[in-house]
């Protein structure tokens, strides 16, 4: 009985988010995006739900939703791969202060075979990153955790 209880709740909050999103809230939007990307709480794991959703909340004014859209043209998730207009978003959204765009741009330049000015500048980020001065924080634990990998290894590279 809890289950079905449990899967009739997450069929009516995904309603309310659908709707909610449908009226024009951007971070229902975003949230929508982030269920779809996931295939939680009674969505099924669609990329292309995702980005779409994404998009709208980027395209809304949602910092979350940039940086999103952003990673998901980066990686091709859902949509076709556009590196430069996923760069683009995600530096848009960490100068609006998301925490996981700097960490998607900081592990995107840790990447072996790139050059010494996008490995400081991969440091750069993920120093941001674990500084914990961002105003929009939607990085993980499981992310932070990452970044500061990715920082030792780089400084121990030097």
């Amino acid at each position: 009985a809890n289950k079905w209880k449990e899967r009739a709740e997450e069929k009516k909050y995904a309603e309310d988010l659908l709707k909610d999103a449908e009226n024009g809230d951007k971070i229902a939007m975003y949230n929508l995006g982030a269920r779809y990307s996931n295939g939680k709480q009674g969505l099924k794991k669609d990329s292309k739900e995702a980005y779409k959703w994404f998009k709208k909340a980027n395209d809304a004014g949602c910092v979350n939703g940039t940086a999103m859209e952003g990673e998901c043209l980066l990686e091709g998730y859902g949509v076709e791969k556009d590196k430069d207009t996923g760069l683009l978003y995600l530096g848009m959204a960490e100068g609006q202060g998301s925490d996981y765009a700097a960490y998607f741009i900081g592990r995107y330049f840790s990447r072996e075979g790139q050059g010494l000015n996008k490995k400081m500048l991969a440091r750069k980020m993920l120093e941001k990153v674990l500084s914990g001065n961002y105003t929009h924080k939607h990085l993980n634990a499981v992310g932070k955790e990452e970044a500061k990998a990715l920082l030792d290894r780089l400084q121990s590279s030097d």
